[in-house]
């Protein structure tokens, strides 16, 4: 469990570190916008959507092998624990 909280701290911080960058971004999107018609308009809010549904789920992809992989270890822990009591003496 604590590779996950490390993991998400980890995003976290370097979502946070890149602010600068990303505002700067967004002046040149809203003046690119207005520049764009109505359609250009439609267009870039989907070419958005698009970016972000897929760092979404590569994020959500992440988050559930590492869950998964906690479970096996945990079972395995466990698998461990209760296996000499099975063998016949």
């Amino acid at each position: 469990m604590r590779r996950v909280y490390a993991a998400l701290l980890g995003v976290g911080l370097l979502a946070l570190s890149a602010t600068n960058a990303l505002a700067v971004g967004c002046a040149m999107c809203k003046q690119t916008a207005e520049a764009l018609g109505e359609e250009g308009q439609d267009a870039l809010d989907v070419g958005i959507l698009m970016l972000m549904g897929t760092f979404f789920l590569l994020a959500a992809l992440v988050i559930y092998f590492i869950y998964n992989r906690a479970q096996l270890d945990k079972q395995n822990a466990q698998a461990a624990l209760i296996a000499p009591t099975d063998l016949p003496r």
